[in-house]
């Protein structure tokens, strides 16, 4: 006999009284007899680094966005956009696309989270960049642009508020303190002011003249208005507000309030000049800062449609500057942001799609074709899909969005663009469309989709998270046929109770809801003692008895039917990093076997995206319960449970990987820009399974 399985069948009797040791008389015993289960080695550490080969398309998108567009003095109109390889990204590019003749040009990258703030001078564009901090002046007649000494001493801050006055100076207000400078286009001078208050985290509003700067500071002590003299560096203070309060305003126009939390209290305003503040009636014209004129510029569009066919450009649509009537587009290459895939699944036809990440596109890729193609889930920061025929649904965040994409139709544009005007994403003809929201509430409800079914009706069942915090937890449903939409009435027992994990019965009738007690304090509901079991027929709609199979166990994580009525589920036990590996019979209540290993199977619980961001705990082909444990950064290694003795089978390491996919004979996995295929796994599951093809019969 293996040491698994003695270890198992020596504790056997020992838990079959666990629940009369954990409570005597109504008393909690101090020992728990599973404290004592010596934990059996893992060594997943040991496991070898397995060969994965990327198939299909990345979920990507362009980080593109337009920015002003100029005149120069020939009368030549130029458009502005920016590049980014990604969202965070610390430098970026600037293009340029001269309309007259539709060129780009490229300009060099530049460092920086991207545009701060910018401010029109002189006929020249000046911007500030954050992250490092810069200062640049674009020129539309030369089409350049120069760096510009740095406006702050902290070389990582941008400028939070730029203004400029009828004398062309540039000021700026920074945006991590409340400092203070100024730029003179016609001297190239730079003026530092310092800091205005080491009391106050950053300029907040900014206004200008000829002789004096005007910069509301904000921060935990009462608001401030101080004018700044250009030539004397003098200060003064000529404004105050409450901390509660607000100082709003720009150019030579500025506003106080004392309450912003009384809707009725009145707005004062104030014309600033001279480095003083002059009460005006509410009634008084607003001085409008200076502004540079010039005829309506053509319209320019941006068209990601090319991505959606895999391709890496961007369509760029304009208006002929001579003909308003005309258009014409030029394609411009751009970089793809790509998010490691999250969930993967498989439609009818054999296409396996995935959601890219956060907000990024879903994709669809054939294995036999090797083609595949995307689309824009903007709305939604995908976490779970389910497919039902030809058609993808994903949900997320915010507000348990859910979203519907026929793969067999062309997707639609959510911007106007020539001869195709944008289709809103609720309008019944947009692809992908947003068919249901399911907002969470305190005891109801969902902040946020984690794991998704179709269930036995053909409707589509969501989990989801009420709150930011995961307090709680609902389960929602979406009828595709019709568009009705509900949940699934729990009577209060979720409340205090995170979802850990969910997953379908075999015959695919019931949900079976793993959970975490976590106290939601915004409830009076008694919190539970332990952590619960609990099983939703879907044909019914309803929740059937909870179950507790660990009395006194405060989490249980992952769980799967492996034959009728049988389960595998986990308990952890974070203290101590070692992981609770149990079988239980539904209709007895009973636990079957039990089994303590060292590692935290399926990942550290979180308070964020779980069971979204957790491993995987499904039952595959051989089988066997495949899930994963971290061992090391990004060095995720797949794991085999074997339902009867519960032993488990170290696969190999597959760095991100924490979602699965069967198909076809082959594993494929998420974790990287693009789906991958596990090679080494197709030798295992075409492995012959010893017996019947469920371990455990009742």
């Amino acid at each position: 006999m293996n040491p698994t399985t003695r270890i198992a069948k020596n504790l056997s009797g020992l838990f079959a009284t666990l629940g009369c040791a954990i409570l005597l008389a109504g008393v909690a015993l101090a020992v728990n007899p599973l404290d004592e289960m010596p934990a059996v080695p893992l060594k997943a550490e040991a496991t070898p680094l397995l060969e994965t080969e990327e198939v299909g398309i990345a979920g990507a998108q362009s980080w593109v966005s337009k920015g002003p567009i100029f005149q120069t003095s020939t009368k030549q109109w130029r458009q502005m956009l920016v590049l980014k390889e990604k969202r965070d990204a610390r430098e970026f590019r600037v293009a340029t696309l001269t309309l007259d003749d539709g060129k780009l040009k490229l300009h060099p990258k530049i460092k920086g989270y991207g545009q701060s703030r910018t401010a029109w001078s002189g006929g020249k564009l000046y911007f500030t960049t954050w992250l490092p901090g810069g200062f640049h002046v674009y020129d539309p007649d030369t089409d350049t642009i120069r760096e510009l000494p740095l406006p702050f001493e902290n070389a990582e801050v941008g400028a939070f508020r730029m203004s400029v006055a009828q004398d062309g100076v540039v000021a700026m207000g920074a945006a991590a303190a409340s400092e203070l400078s100024m730029y003179d286009p016609g001297s190239g001078a730079l003026t530092k002011f310092g800091i205005l208050s080491d009391k106050h985290g950053y300029v907040y509003e900014l206004g200008s003249d000829n002789d004096f700067i005007y910069a509301a500071l904000r921060g935990k002590s009462p608001w401030l208005l101080v004018a700044v003299n250009k030539k004397t560096k003098a200060r003064e203070t000529i404004l105050t507000a409450p901390v509660d309060g607000y100082i709003n305003g720009s150019g030579t126009n500025f506003s106080t309030r004392v309450n912003m939390q009384d809707p009725n209290d009145p707005w004062q305003r104030y014309g600033v000049a001279n480095g003083r503040a002059t009460p005006l009636p509410a009634d008084a014209p607003a001085a409008k800062a200076p502004e540079p004129v010039a005829e309506p510029p053509p319209k320019v569009l941006l068209d990601e449609s090319p991505l959606f066919e895999g391709q890496t450009k961007i369509a760029i649509h304009y208006q002929d500057p001579k003909d308003e009537n005309k258009w014409k587009d030029v394609r411009l290459d751009t970089p793809l942001a790509s998010e490691p895939t999250l969930a993967l699944t498989a439609l009818d036809d054999g296409r396996i799609t995935a959601l890219g990440g956060p907000y990024n596109p879903a994709i669809v890729f054939d294995p036999k074709t090797g083609k595949g193609i995307q689309a824009p889930f903007a709305p939604v920061s995908g976490r779970c899909m389910v497919a039902i025929g030809p058609t993808v649904y994903a949900s997320g965040y915010p507000s348990t969005t859910l979203m519907r994409w026929d793969t067999t139709k062309p997707s639609t544009s959510r911007v106007d663009l020539p001869g195709r005007p944008a289709i809103p994403d609720e309008d019944p003809r947009a692809n992908p469309r947003l068919v249901a929201h399911f907002p969470g509430h305190t005891s109801s409800g969902g902040h946020m989709g984690v794991r998704m079914f179709k269930g036995p009706d053909g409707c589509v069942y969501i989990v989801t998270a009420r709150h930011r915090h995961f307090l709680g937890f609902d389960v929602v449903w979406y009828n595709p046929a019709d568009g009705t939409r509900g949940e699934i009435e729990d009577r209060g027992g979720n409340d205090h109770l995170a979802v850990s994990w969910a997953s379908l019965s075999l015959d695919g009738k019931r949900l079976f809801l793993s959970t975490t007690v976590q106290t939601n304090r915004q409830l009076v509901a008694a919190v539970p003692a332990e952590a619960r079991l609990r099983v939703v027929d879907l044909a019914e709609r309803k929740y059937l008895e909870d179950h507790v199979p660990l009395p006194g166990f405060k989490a249980l994580t992952g769980v799967a039917e492996v034959a009728p009525n049988k389960l595998v589920g986990l308990a952890p036990d974070a203290e101590q990093k070692t992981t609770f590996v149990y079988r239980y019979d539904l209709r007895k209540k009973k636990i079957e076997e039990i089994i303590r290993y060292t590692g935290l199977i399926q990942g550290r619980q979180g308070t964020t995206a779980l069971p979204a961001k957790g491993f995987d705990f499904i039952l595959g082909p051989d089988g066997k319960v495949w899930t994963g444990v971290s061992v090391a950064a990004e060095m995720d290694a797949i794991l085999r449970i074997a339902p009867d003795p519960l032993e488990i089978f170290p696969l190999g390491r597959v760095p991100g990987a924490h979602r699965f996919l069967f198909l076809g004979g082959n594993l494929y996995v998420n974790g990287a820009p693009k789906i991958r295929r596990v090679s080494a796994a197709r030798k295992v599951l075409e492995t012959p399974r010893q017996g019947a093809p469920y371990a455990v019969r009742d």
